[in-house]
């Protein structure tokens, strides 16, 4: 655990590491681009899923990927598959990347499953998939690029 001057920010949580394989993968509550009461585990009822894991809205790679994944959401209905997005940034931003996602891939296809916001880093957090090194702005430690798959009981697994 971090030392005294640590306390009380996100880097006094360096000793978690977040779930690991097996672990129960945390119910992600909160705000989507779509609603302001997202549950993850909800949204996955009895389905595989993947979540996405973003340092930020409009970085390249996360454009590039995200707009593939929907490209292919017909695979992954067909093996009982959902894609979840995930970034630190909040609704407003998350609304204007889908379209941001919409013109780089020039299909005209549109995001259809969910952006979860993080701006206050709780979920990154609790995930451990920060680097105490990356932070924004405001002193907020960025998510890092990360991909998970759930299983049908929400359990972590590869």
């Amino acid at each position: 655990m971090g030392d005294d001057s640590d306390e009380g920010n996100a880097t006094s949580f360096l000793w978690w590491m977040g779930p690991t394989l097996g672990d129960q993968f945390p119910d992600l509550r909160g705000e989507t681009q779509d609603t302001k009461h997202f549950s993850l585990h909800q949204y996955l009822g009895d389905s595989w899923g993947i979540v996405f894991m973003h340092p930020s809205d409009f970085t390249p790679v996360c454009t590039t990927e995200l707009g593939a994944a929907q490209s292919i959401m017909d695979e992954f209905e067909v093996r009982n598959v959902k894609i979840c997005g995930f970034s630190c940034d909040d609704i407003q931003s998350h609304r204007q990347w889908l379209g941001d996602i919409q013109i780089q891939r020039s299909t005209g296809q549109k995001i259809i499953f969910p952006l979860f916001c993080d701006p206050t880093r709780m979920h990154t957090i609790e995930l451990g998939v920060f680097d105490p090194a990356l932070k924004d702005q405001d002193g907020l430690p960025l998510t890092f690029s990360y991909q998970s798959l759930s299983s049908i009981r929400e359990k972590l697994s590869l």
